[in-house]
This record gives C-alpha cells, structure tokens and sequence, in this order.
C-alpha cells in the first residue's frame, strides 16, 4: 500500500482530546466523510491509524476527534504528526503538499500592520507558539490558539492574529 501525505495536526483544542489539523487540495465533503486517518513524524510513511469518532471544519482546517483520545494530554503526543491517506483512498487530485507556514505574513488584525514573516511552530507545555521574525529582526512568539490566531489564509499566505497588549510595543 502506497501513501500520501495530506496535511498535519497542528495543536489540540479543548481538554476532551480533539484536534485541530490543516488538510490541503481534499474536497471538504471527503474530509468530512474520512473515518480514519493515518499519521507519522516523518515523510516516509505513517507510523499508525487514528479511527476517527468525529470530524468537522473549523476555521481554515479541521477538527478531529479520534477513538481512545480523550484527554488533553493523549492528544499533546500527536502535535506536528502528518497526516496520510491510501493513495487508493484518494480522489483523483495534483500532488499534495504537506501544509506549512513558510513565507507567510503575520498580520495584525486590529492595526492591519504586518509583524513581521512566519519562522517556525514550536511546541511548549501550554500551547504551540508561532515564532514570528519582524522586520528589525527582532523575534516574536504568538500564542497558536483561537483567542490569538483569528485566521489562515493560504491563497494569500497570511496568518491573522488578535493584537496581544505590548506585543507591538515591544518592537
């Protein structure tokens, strides 16, 4: 059996265990419709299956709740894991990327000022954190949680955040 990389899982949501993944180049009814999604660190292949209880869309990607994931902390394991398909599984589609956040703007969306250009997602214990680098090249780190990241938008490879007290000051 061949795979695909699809997409990733990007950070949990909630305490019951769900997670929030970004798919690219799937129809959203397909994705809605998958019962189960296969997952690994790296791009060889998936490591194992996640049986899926629910999926539904939220904001640019996906919520998932998967079977024997129930708290927070067995989700936190599966945090930057790629997702696989069967290529048997998968529509007819151009290749697919794994998603990622390489040249995106950072936009402020009260002040609608750019911060600075995307540099990587790194994992704390608390949350992900967007790691921002702005044009003085001082570094930024954003909280990657709804309160702060209002949207994605992968056409124009922007990522929206909620302006946190300071943050601007500090430049």
């Amino acid at each position: 059996m061949h795979f695909k990389p699809i997409g990733k899982i990007l950070k949990t949501h909630g305490l019951e265990g769900r997670l929030f993944i970004i798919v690219k180049n799937l129809d959203n009814d397909f994705v809605r419709s998958l019962k189960y999604l296969f997952f690994g660190t790296g791009e060889t292949g998936p490591d194992d299956v996640l049986q899926l209880e629910s999926i539904q869309s939220h904001k640019n990607g996906y919520l998932i709740k998967a079977e024997n994931v129930n708290h927070i902390s067995d989700a936190e394991k599966f945090i930057n894991t790629i997702l696989f398909l069967s290529e048997d599984d998968i529509p007819d589609i151009e290749e697919i990327e794994t998603p990622d956040f390489n040249n995106y703007r950072i936009l402020d969306t009260d002040s609608k000022k750019e911060l600075g250009k995307f540099q990587a997602l790194e994992s704390y214990p608390g949350h992900d954190m967007l790691v921002v680098i702005t044009g003085n090249g001082k570094e930024l780190l954003i909280p990657f949680v709804d309160a702060f990241v209002q949207s994605i938008d992968h056409e124009s490879k922007t990522i929206s955040v909620q302006s946190i007290e300071g943050l601007l000051d500090a430049n």
